[in-house]
């Protein structure tokens, strides 16, 4: 086997390699901000929903507590 077929074969091996790396790295930082999104929009669900009951039963104030202080804020 020439000399230089073993080099294209370990080349297309490391540049495989090397892709398949890099969309696993990308597909698990989509995985964990997506969870973090389905996270925080089920806060916001259970909140609306307290939210709403409580004005349905016709409490008066004080409204139910809101979500923690920066809940809003994006984190990158």
């Amino acid at each position: 086997m020439p000399d230089w077929l073993l080099t294209l074969t370990v080349a297309a091996l490391a540049a495989t390699g090397s892709l398949a790396a890099t969309r696993y790295g990308r597909i698990a930082r989509l995985e964990k901000r997506l969870a973090e999104l389905e996270t925080r929009e089920r806060t916001l669900w259970v909140y609306t929903r307290d939210l709403i009951d409580h004005i349905y039963r016709g409490e008066g104030p004080p409204p139910p507590p809101p979500p923690p202080t920066g809940y809003y804020a994006d984190k990158k």
